[in-house]
């Protein structure tokens, strides 16, 4: 009778477990969903100061990149977009991978596809962001994956195991 006691409570202990994981990883996901919808926001505005708040700058630092440089360069591409009347036909969040924990962070690929018109041209990307989180998953930074293959990934996640990436494509429509 004990030994049936202690394997039920055993059983509800493991299940309370496995339920507060699931709980917390949901809440994760959320975080990083809220906030990549907050970076499209400001993308879709060319808000370079926005975009570089919840951008992962840590990436170009390991790059050996001056960050001034970098902004500066974000900040005329998209000065260059506003200029030609751009604008984001459609920019969508699909559904996240589920967040992992590697090398003391958490990560979470987040696909999307975006439509960007200019110039009476229209290209078509899909891709995903890398999310970035070093506090648990409450904050994350962003990297977009357009240009992540299996190697260039480890800059992000050094122990990248090598598993298959979000699609990424790119289309001239028009």
């Amino acid at each position: 009778m004990k030994r049936m006691i202690c394997r039920s409570l055993a059983t509800v202990c493991l299940l309370l477990t496995s339920v507060t994981t699931f709980a917390e990883t949901d809440i994760k996901t959320d975080h990083a969903m809220l906030q990549a919808h907050a970076l499209v926001d400001r993308m879709e505005v060319f808000d370079s100061d926005g975009i570089a708040s919840y951008t992962y700058m840590h990436l170009f630092e390991n790059m050996g990149l001056d960050l001034n440089k970098v902004l500066t360069a974000v900040k005329k591409l998209n000065e260059n977009l506003k200029e030609i009347n751009a604008h984001y036909a459609q920019f969508d969040l699909q559904s996240p991978q589920s967040p992992f924990m590697s090398d003391g962070k958490w990560f979470i690929f987040i696909p999307y596809t975006q439509v960007l018109e200019a110039e009476n041209h229209k290209m078509l990307q899909q891709a995903f962001f890398i999310g970035v989180s070093d506090d648990q998953g409450e904050n994350w930074k962003f990297v977009d994956g357009i240009n992540a293959d299996k190697d260039s990934i480890k800059l992000i996640i050094p122990s990248y195991s090598g598993a298959p990436l979000p699609e990424i494509k790119r289309q001239i429509l028009n």
